[in-house]
């Protein structure tokens, strides 16, 4: 049973994946546009590792 999920900034770029790479049927995610180039990978910025 599928269980949605709402795109937010910590998931964005692992949902576009899920969806251009592997096909998974997921709605919602354009409305983003491109915010995913806005989302520092981890240790960047000062970010977390």
């Amino acid at each position: 049973m599928p269980l949605p999920v709402r795109a937010n900034a910590e998931n964005i770029r692992y949902l576009m994946t899920k969806r251009d790479r592997m096909g998974h049927d997921l709605v919602g995610l354009d409305e983003f546009g491109n915010f995913q180039e806005s989302v520092p990978l981890p240790g960047e910025f000062g970010g977390a590792l």
